[in-house]
């Protein structure tokens, strides 16, 4: 008698393999969570350097500093001080123009180099959140089945359990019966 009450509750045990494979699924979703959540920084940060290098460009394309003198043509009739002078005014600004036209390439190749790496990045975080938006799915999944299933196990395990204690308590009364 004893056998089959002891059989009757470790009969329980087998209810928690329903919510044994929680815990992994649990655990992978937030693996998953975590490399979203670091690839998403990464993203920001990836995205204000991106702005910061393509701000250089657009600062150098409509701010730039020329030289001092705006004179395009001669004065009319120039003496050859003012020739001279001019000629000195031009002079700086083709300097002036010669390093606008060697740095402003090289800003727009780092801006579009920062903007291709924060385009792969954000594609790269794209496909983490599809895997971590299935984890957790796949995980509410298990839980809500998981649920389901020990609660449907718990009670048939109770019923059972009842039905062998009243099983035992007829032979326990039969037996007092007996040995009296």
């Amino acid at each position: 008698d004893q056998g089959e009450v002891d059989r009757a509750r470790d009969e329980f045990a087998s209810c928690d393999l329903f919510l044994a494979e929680i815990s992994g699924a649990a655990n992978i979703t937030q693996l998953q969570e975590s490399s979203h959540s670091q690839c998403r920084t990464r993203e920001q940060n990836l995205n204000v350097n991106k702005k910061n290098k393509c701000d250089l460009v657009r600062f150098a394309a409509t701010v730039p500093e020329p030289p001092h003198t705006c004179e395009t043509s001669p004065p009319l009739n120039p003496s050859a001080e003012e020739l001279s002078e001019f000629m000195g005014d031009m002079q700086e600004w083709m300097q002036w123009a010669e390093a606008q036209n060697e740095s402003l390439p090289e800003k727009v190749a780092v801006c579009e180099d920062a903007t291709e790496s924060h385009a792969e990045h954000v594609e790269k975080c794209n496909g983490l959140q599809s895997e971590y938006e299935i984890a957790f799915c796949t995980y509410h999944e298990m839980l809500t089945g998981a649920c389901s299933s020990y609660s449907s196990c718990y009670a048939s395990k109770v019923a059972a359990q009842a039905e062998i204690h009243a099983a035992v308590r007829v032979t326990e009364t039969g037996r007092k019966a007996e040995y009296s």
